[in-house]
Formats: C-alpha cells, structure tokens, sequence
C-alpha cells in the first residue's frame, strides 16, 4: 500500500488534464438535466394481479439515470412490484437488441412494497444495474407486480426520473 499525497484527480478531471485531451461523455459533464415522471392511478375498486404489468414512460435512446424517485401510497398489506424495463425494440446488424430487458433493475419488489408502508420519492439505491446507467437504446419503463395489491382505496403509483440526455 502507498500513501497519495499532493493534488490528486477524479476520473472526469483526468480526463479534462490529459494530454492530448481525451473526449469526455457528455452524459457525465456539462449536460443538460431533464426530468421525467408518469404515474399510475388504480381505482378503488381494483385489484393488481401478479400478471400485471403497468407502462410508466420510455427512457430515451442515449439517455443517462441521475437520480430515480418512486412514490406509492399504502397498498393495504400487500403489494408489491419490480421497477426496470423491457428490452429495447432496437436491434444491432445481427437482431440482437440493443438493450436487453431488466424487470428490476430499478427497483426489486423488496424496495418497491407499498403493502409494507407508504413511501414517498424513495431514492433508487446506487447498487442498482439502472443507477446511472447509460441505455444504448429508448427502453419502455415497467412495473411488474409480484404480490397481489390488496388495497380498497384507489392508489397512485409515482415514478420520477432525472436524466441527461445530449
């Protein structure tokens, strides 16, 4: 082990002082942040089944995750959901698609589970694959459900999401 001492570099500040300077990703540097939300709302009177499967937006081809919130009322005592995304429609010269699906790879149903508690713009964890990912390619944004909603009120599912896209 050594001891650094002196004016040390982070990786994005390494490559601003290379000689000759490499280019940096706009995604990471001087981007424009945008933001992105949808939401759910279930009525009273439903029930989500473990085959269901809601829509939330498309995350853009190009597009980089800076931060992810989700926001979910009490689902009664159970209900839960994984957060990620289909594969991409997309596909490289061989029919492979660009972006292969993640059903959780924002959120696992241990994190997203209104059925436990109400949350609100709970933070996506920095573990997860989605967290600062950058998608090769637009992706449709899902939540599966994995326990049934057993909730008799009517429920608002909140996904919102802050990206850099140049």
């Amino acid at each position: 082990m050594s001891t650094l001492s002196g004016r040390l570099y982070a990786d994005g500040a390494t490559l601003l002082n290379q000689e000759p300077e490499a280019k940096q990703d706009v995604t990471l540097n001087y981007s424009r942040l945008r933001y992105i939300s949808d939401g759910y709302t279930k009525s009273a009177s439903d029930e989500l089944g473990t085959s269901a499967v809601v829509n939330f937006f498309t995350m853009p081809k190009g597009a980089r995750l800076i931060e992810m919130f989700a926001t979910a009322p009490t689902a009664g005592v159970t209900g839960e959901a994984d957060l990620g995304w289909d594969a991409s429609v997309e596909t490289d010269e061989y029919g492979v698609v660009l972006e292969a699906a993640d059903a959780d790879g924002f959120y696992t149903s241990d994190q997203f589970d209104p059925g436990d508690a109400a949350f609100t713009r709970k933070a996506i964890d920095s573990a997860r694959p989605g967290y600062r990912k950058l998608f090769g390619a637009a992706v449709q944004v899902t939540a599966t459900v994995t326990e049934i909603t057993a909730s008799s009120a009517a429920d608002e599912w909140l996904l919102e999401a802050y990206i850099t896209v140049d």
